[in-house]
């Protein structure tokens, strides 16, 4: 506004990231685009890992991530990963969130492989479901500080992983996201 001295933000995580390009020498336009367009391909990855998860659980011979396949061509959501803003960041948090509250059958099941190759280590650990939903908790907090309104998106999480009566993995929920909003 004209007149006005004072400039304002909601994506503090984003901006912080952006100032840790400009701190180690790289222009803020390239950083954010660079950041952006990599959250976008994470985000469309863990929608393709969820379609074939759920398609080799049903027996699906030829899966097709359907819903990696349609965010790849939306073109808002194309245009906003190249903007530079914090739209595609904020999209993968939401999305690995998500995935972590609500896993797959096949990845949730004790005994079931995650590809262990690809996910080594943490999948062993993120298979216990406390420790699992403590992450969510940590994921969502981040996509809070990135923008207002993942804080909607854990309080829906919070509130389902009670309305399915897991007291304990609501607790453990609730200690991920305030370690990082203490």
């Amino acid at each position: 506004n004209a007149g006005e001295r004072v400039e304002g933000y909601t994506n503090l995580l984003w901006t912080l990231w952006t100032a840790l390009g400009l701190g180690v020498g790289v222009s803020a336009e390239a950083w954010a685009g660079f950041w952006g367009i990599a959250c976008f391909a994470a985000t469309l990855a863990l929608l393709a890992r969820r379609g074939w998860t759920i398609a080799r659980a049903a027996g699906v011979a030829w899966p097709l991530p359907a819903a990696a396949a349609l965010a790849a061509v939306h073109h808002e959501w194309t245009v906003f990963a190249t903007s530079g803003l914090e739209t595609a960041a904020f999209t993968f948090l939401g999305v690995l969130g998500y995935m972590l509250v609500a896993p797959a059958r096949s990845e949730s099941a004790a005994g079931a492989p995650l590809s262990a190759p690809t996910w080594g280590r943490i999948a062993n650990v993120l298979r216990r479901p406390v420790v699992r939903l403590a992450a969510a908790g940590a994921v969502f907090a981040l996509a809070s500080l990135t923008r207002p309104d993942g804080v909607l998106l854990a309080a829906v999480c919070g509130l389902w992983l009670l309305a399915g009566r897991d007291v304990r993995g609501a607790i453990a929920f609730a200690a991920g996201f305030a370690v990082l909003w203490r």
